[in-house]
């Protein structure tokens, strides 16, 4: 919008920057371990070829361990931003089931570290990341800009609460506690569903909307159902 131009390497596809970016995709084999391992390899070369072809002022990166994100920065002499929407080490602590996985979680934070202290500059989702990403690795709070998650008005437009219940064919009565994103075990929705019994009792119109998908759907679900508040969840 601003008249820069701008490249994106990604992995998925969808047209979210049709007209403003061009959009190099990063195919790999749907095989889980096999599938980073080539998404890092491919993205190195598709992001070596992208900045060795024009002069580039910046490089801006949401994976924190993609090792490729780093080679590009260091050999194409592109200074690097990264985005930090989660420690990794905590998330292997609370989410990663076996000693080994907990192990790769240790090793994946080390490099992590490293990505972000040879980063020019950090952008962190929350007040709590920033000043995580200090104490654990000793980061000058200057080095890091909070800037919380968002949606692009252009794309996502709020209908008036009537509308929006019609549309999505909720009932037009009672209040909705709701949740958005990942089903993953640091969210802590099982929380919100083991308190739902008591809200249900004090205002028994009382809805929990849970959007999303993740490792712990059918967790969740079979907890609402062991709870029974399955019909207000």
């Amino acid at each position: 919008k601003l008249g820069n131009e701008v490249i994106v390497i990604c992995r998925l596809a969808n047209d979210v920057y049709s007209g403003l970016a061009t959009v190099k995709r990063v195919r790999s084999p749907n095989i889980k371990v096999m599938s980073w391992l080539w998404a890092n390899i491919y993205g190195l070369f598709l992001g070596l070829v992208t900045v060795r072809g024009g002069k580039y002022a910046l490089g801006y990166t949401r994976a924190g361990f993609s090792a490729s994100a780093w080679f590009i920065s260091r050999l194409g002499k592109v200074p690097c931003v990264t985005e930090v929407n989660g420690l990794i080490w905590e998330e292997a602590r609370i989410g990663w089931v076996g000693w080994w996985r907990k192990a790769f979680g240790y090793l994946l934070n080390c490099i992590e570290g490293k990505a972000y202290r040879r980063s020019e500059h950090l952008i962190a989702v929350t007040v709590g990341i920033k000043k995580a990403l200090m104490a654990d690795f000793d980061l000058r709070p200057e080095k890091i800009t909070v800037i919380p998650n968002g949606a692009n008005t252009d794309l996502f437009k709020p209908l008036n609460a009537i509308d929006a219940r019609r549309e999505l064919n909720l009932n037009q009565s009672g209040d909705y506690i709701c949740f958005i994103g990942n089903l993953a075990r640091w969210q802590g929705i099982e929380n919100l569903i083991r308190i739902a019994p008591y809200i249900v009792k004090e205002y028994p119109d009382a809805r929990f909307l849970i959007v999303g998908d993740g490792v712990m759907k059918e967790e969740l679900i079979e907890l609402a159902k062991r709870i029974g508040v399955s019909d207000n969840v």
